[in-house]
């Protein structure tokens, strides 16, 4: 959970998220984003199988990160000053 780690890292950590996950806690957003600002950390996501990479892959629709969550990590990451990688 992104939001116990940045409750336990030091300030201004970079943090690198690798996932192919939903996102589980929509409600959590500006909790997280408060605590981005607060720990002054640097998020990074590394998304696999996302919705954008549905024709490189051989995966069902229902195991895709939809495009909320990947809107959900880029403002995330936006925020923190990182970036939102989308991988195969």
């Amino acid at each position: 959970n992104l939001q116990l780690t940045l409750t336990q890292a030091p300030p201004s950590s970079e943090i690198l998220v690798f996932t192919d996950a939903s996102v589980k806690d929509t409600e959590l957003k500006s909790a997280v984003e408060a605590m981005i600002q607060i720990t002054k950390s640097t998020v990074t996501f590394l998304l696999t199988n996302s919705i954008s990479l549905r024709s490189q892959q051989n995966v069902s629709l229902s195991r895709l990160l939809s495009q909320s969550d990947i809107q959900l990590y880029r403002d995330l990451s936006h925020i923190s000053g990182g970036q939102t990688i989308e991988v195969t």
